[in-house]
């Protein structure tokens, strides 16, 4: 049986909808129109598995 060891990458979703909410915000009261690009890193999380070693 082999075991592999996967990477997880946590998506955000809090910081994601606190970008989309201030661009909205933004848009709406103060006209804003030109684009923007919000990079959000993820946390880093070391590798694990769920099996037991073989």
């Amino acid at each position: 049986m082999s075991c592999f060891n996967l990477t997880t990458v946590s998506q955000g979703a809090r910081e994601q909808a606190r970008h989309a909410v201030t661009a909205a915000v933004e848009r709406l009261d103060q006209g804003r129109t030109e684009a923007r690009e919000v990079v959000v890193t993820p946390p880093s999380r070391p590798p694990r598995t769920t099996a037991v070693p073989a």
